[in-house]
């Protein structure tokens, strides 16, 4: 499988060895706090568990799979940088 990165170190506060640490499946060094769930806190102040956090992934997946497909020949065809915000990046944040 194709390893693909959607983040790169900037040479600042994010160095790309704390990101290649975090991509492992299994953190162990200094920035494993980061990765930990019970770090994770919303607006009321709620930490989900490891399930709850697991659940909430997947299903955020599963509704970009399904975004995606609903609009596969639009980008496909070169869908405007406009309509692709409003239709796509939108709904998922």
């Amino acid at each position: 499988m194709t390893d693909v990165a959607l983040l790169h170190g900037s040479g600042g506060l994010v160095s790309e060895a704390l990101l290649q640490d975090l991509r492992l499946e299994s953190v162990s060094s200094d920035v494993r706090f980061l990765a930990e769930v019970a770090g994770f806190r919303d607006l009321a102040d709620h930490s989900p568990t490891r399930t709850e956090h697991e659940s909430d992934l997947q299903a955020a997946f599963r509704a970009g799979q399904a975004l995606w497909s609903a609009h596969a020949s639009e980008f496909e065809a070169g869908m405007d940088i406009r309509r692709l915000r409003e239709r796509l990046l939108v709904p998922l944040l």
